[in-house]
């Protein structure tokens, strides 16, 4: 119920999770994807990439061993440019 933005497969499943960390502190995101850690699904932190090397410090505490190979970082750019490409490649496919 508090993760930023849930995506579902074709069964309605979470097929991946965001947590976007503008300002909050990091650990409490990470802290949620504990709770989800018997879904194997997707989990992304969304920051500025100036937080990533906060990211990569908070990701190496035994308290997220279990969930740290689930876990992605994705800067601000990167979502952007993601997006970007998606809608690109979704124009060129309504031509077709």
């Amino acid at each position: 119920q508090t993760i930023d933005v849930v995506w579902f497969n074709s069964r309605r499943m979470p097929a991946s999770v965001f947590e976007v960390e503008h300002s909050t502190d990091m650990k409490n995101s990470l802290v949620k994807f504990v709770e989800l850690q018997d879904f194997r699904t997707e989990m992304i932190i969304v920051a500025d990439k100036n937080r990533k090397r906060q990211y990569e410090q908070t990701i190496m505490l035994n308290a997220f061993n279990s969930i740290k190979d689930y876990i992605y970082f994705w800067s601000y750019q990167h979502l952007s440019q993601l997006h970007s490409r998606t809608s690109e490649l979704k124009a060129i496919q309504d031509i077709m």
